[in-house]
Order: structure tokens, then sequence, then C-alpha cells
């Protein structure tokens, strides 16, 4: 009986401190709440201070950077860079005609009165019933005679024309259309009208000529010391510098050669005539 009632005062001694620690943590926690408000009371105007001054530090910069400058609207101007052909600019830049220059030169003729350019809106419904709007473009041929276009450009308004239109003209859907489906003879004539160009650029003379004249004299100076400054290399001229005879005191027109002379004037091998 003893044991029980030590065991029961035990229990009670150690709920009671239970008690005290949960009601002494309750008094801490609104104490601590108490100096947070303070606080929170004392610092309010600071924060109010700081948050004015970022305000206005961002509002100064604002007004000094971020305002939009004043742009004054000017007309673009209307003239051509340059009169060239669109496909000529793109050798030009590129040293090959790209595909774009196809839609730059129908583009260009148009511009130039060749070609009638209009807009067409069709409505058509899916197979779900909703409505899709496509836009197209027809290319019209004027009266403009043709005469005045260069060769390439001739050519690609006729193999369009034939291809994908007719005399009267194209639409760009068409083009596409076709081009799809008879891909491998656009590409062959791709690749001619591009040869084709490029010839039209050569007469140009945007790029100078391949210096191949030269680097074969350089390569015949580098392997058996000669410079020949007449060009274009040949074997007679690197057999008569060999021979420390220079070719332009022996140039003549006997038996096909370069000598002056009967060839046995001079000291080294040469083909005779042949006795019958």
């Amino acid at each position: 009986m003893k044991d029980v009632l030590s065991e029961e005062a035990a229990w009670a001694e150690e709920a009671n401190r239970q008690r005290l620690g949960i009601a002494a943590r309750a008094e801490a926690d609104a104490r601590e709440r108490l100096l947070r408000a303070q606080r929170e009371r004392q610092l309010f105007p600071f924060a109010i201070l700081l948050t004015l001054a970022g305000a206005g530090i961002w509002l100064q910069f604002f007004y000094r950077h971020g305002r939009p400058y004043p742009v004054v609207s000017r007309v673009a101007p209307g003239e051509m860079p340059s009169a060239h052909a669109p496909a000529a600019v793109s050798y030009l830049l590129y040293r090959l005609v790209s595909g774009p220059a196809v839609a730059a030169t129908l583009l260009d003729l148009a511009s130039r009165g060749y070609l009638e350019i209009r807009e067409n809106v069709t409505t058509a419904k899916n197979v779900f019933g909703k409505k899709k709007t496509r836009m197209d473009y027809r290319f019209d041929v004027l009266a403009k005679s043709p005469t005045d276009l260069q060769p390439f450009e001739r050519d690609l308004l006729q193999f369009i024309l034939n291809e994908a239109g007719d005399s009267k003209g194209f639409s760009a859907l068409s083009l596409r259309k076709v081009a799809s489906k008879k891909r491998h003879a656009f590409t062959r004539f791709f690749r001619k009208w591009s040869r084709q160009v490029g010839g039209y650029c050569k007469t140009l003379r945007f790029y100078e000529p391949f210096p191949v004249s030269a680097m074969v004299a350089n390569a015949v100076e580098d392997a058996v010391g000669l410079r020949i400054k007449a060009l274009p290399i040949t074997a007679e001229k690197v057999g008569l510098e060999l021979q420390g005879i220079r070719y332009d005191d022996v140039k003549g027109s006997y038996m096909g050669l370069c000598f002056a002379g009967h060839p046995d004037a001079y000291n080294f091998r040469t083909t005779g005539a042949k006795k019958r």
C-alpha cells in the first residue's frame, strides 16, 4: 500500500512539473511576442523611409535612362543600291546562286514591269468543317516585250510558265506544288540556270580570274630555278631557258617552234624533218 501511494505521489509531482513547464514556456512566448511587436513598432518608420528611398532611386534612374529616346521618322531611300539583277548580286556575295535568288528575280521582273503580282485570299473548309484561310499570289505576264531581259531571266520566266502556269501567268501555290512533284526536273533546271548566271557574272568581272599561269610559272621556277616571264608556259620555253636562251630573243614561227633562225643554229637537241 505504501508503494502505491509513493508511486501516485511521484506521478502527481511529475504532472505538476510538466504543467509548470508548459506555463513557463507560454509566458516566455508571450514576452517574446511582446518584445517583437515593440521592435516592429520602433523599426516601422525606418522601413517606410527605406522603401521611399528605394522608390526614389528607381524613379531617378528611370527618368534618366528608362524613358524612350525621341526617334525621328525618316523615309527609306527609294533608289536601288545597284542596277544588277538579284541573281548577279547573289553570285557576287556568295560565289553561287542560291534558291532565294529565284524569288528575288521574279520580284525584280515585277518591279521592272514584266510581271504583275496580285494577292488572292481563298477560304476553304477542312475535314472537321473548320474554315481555313489561304493566301496565294498570282503573277500575271504583262504585254511588255521580254527582249530587254538577260538570257537567264528569260529562261527562268519561260520555264516557270511552262511548268507551273500558262502564257498568261502562274501562281505561287501552283509553283510550289509543281516544284514538289517534279523535283528532279526543277533541280536539273536550277543547276543549269546557276551555271548560266555564273557565266553572265563572269562577263561583269566581279572577281579577278584565277591566276593559273602565274602559279605554273612559280612552280617551274621552284622546280628548275627558271623564271619564265612570257606566259603561257610551254615546253619549248622551258627548254630555251634551260639552255640560257631568252624566249623574246628567238621567238618566231619556224616549223611551228619559237626559233628565229634554223634549229641547227642553237646548241640543243631538236627534232628535224624526217627523210623520205
